[in-house]
């Protein structure tokens, strides 16, 4: 979509002439041109921006999805993308219909950054911000946690609606009250496998080889071993623009035995960075870092270190966007 693209053109354009603390960020624009406080011309200008953005056919869905409540914060978001570096890299391998897909689903993705972290929080089906626990629980400002985000995000790029309890099932039957392995144990590999039913999914394994998520147990397959040499680096080399990628984090040693502790969601851009959308409580905020890049990567390893005799795994679970979907040529 044309529109989305050149949106995201304006923004990167306004970054570059203003800057809330009045400095250039180009050479050949000079410093009289930008007001003293850069702030009050940027505000104004987003906001049109971002009211154009939620009038796109993808955004749409997301009005479905959260409700008014979450679009009165869409400006923070905005703000937080105005921070991010303009970058310009070589084009990944996919065609045109895959890199719509990408543009459309990053437009969908913004709003979702810069949320306020909440233990427990979720929006749900009627755009309602409560908690996955305590589902008739009514929040005035927002907040998400992890599994919250997740759901939010991709309920927008899959434009289905999924209410918590959907989202949340206990696949297997094998995590409630008094469950051996202990209550929720497995609620990232559950979240994830029930957002991703129903659609073109694949779970995403090392060496090059895919299975069938729906295979597994929450204890095997566990995914990839972020730490061990090479296996980050291979699974970036098969992200691409055209699906996203949920996933669920999982250590030894936490409770009883095992524990899928922590889920995000990689949504691969137009430009060639493959962005993992995330949210902790250390983070204070929802927001993304480039995965695949090496600072971001080697930020991620050290943000979910073994530590205590406790190896981190990722599952990564590869969908694809509905626009995504060939078309004939």
């Amino acid at each position: 979509m044309p529109a989305v693209s050149e949106l995201f053109q304006a923004l990167i354009a306004l970054k570059r002439f203003t800057h809330e603390t009045g400095e250039p960020l180009c050479k050949d624009l000079p410093r009289k041109s930008l007001p003293r406080n850069g702030s009050r011309r940027v505000l104004p200008a987003v906001s049109e921006l971002l009211q154009a953005l939620i009038a796109l056919k993808a955004p749409r869905a997301l009005q479905r999805a959260v409700g008014p409540g979450l679009r009165r914060f869409l400006v923070f978001p905005a703000l937080l993308f105005l921070s991010f570096p303009a970058w310009a890299g070589p084009l990944p391998p996919a065609g045109p219909d895959a890199l719509r897909a990408a543009r459309i689903a990053q437009a969908a993705a913004l709003p979702f950054l810069g949320i306020p972290y909440r233990q427990d929080g979720a929006v749900d089906e009627n755009g309602f911000f409560t908690l996955f626990a305590s589902p008739k629980r009514r929040f005035s400002s927002p907040g998400l946690n992890c599994s919250g985000l997740v759901l939010g995000i991709s309920r927008s790029l899959l434009r289905k609606n999924l209410t918590l309890g959907e989202a949340a099932r206990d696949r297997l039957g094998d995590s409630g009250p008094g469950a051996k392995r202990g209550e929720d144990w497995d609620f990232g590999w559950d979240l994830v496998l029930n957002i991703s039913e129903g659609e073109p999914r694949a779970l995403l394994l090392p060496g090059g080889l895919s299975a069938d998520p729906a295979a597994g147990d929450g204890l095997s397959p566990r995914g990839i071993d972020i730490h061990k040499k090479g296996e980050l680096e291979e699974l970036c080399g098969r992200l691409h623009p055209g699906f996203f990628y949920l996933v669920s984090l999982s250590a030894e040693g936490r409770g009883p035995g095992l524990a899928h502790y922590h889920v995000g969601l990689i949504l691969p851009d137009a430009g060639g960075r493959v962005w993992l959308y995330q949210t902790t409580g250390k983070g204070k905020i929802s927001g993304r870092r480039d995965l695949c890049g090496a600072t971001g990567r080697d930020a991620f390893r050290r943000s979910f270190a073994n530590t205590g005799g406790k190896r981190k795994m990722m599952l990564v679970i590869e969908v694809a966007l509905p626009e995504a979907e060939a078309t004939p040529e």
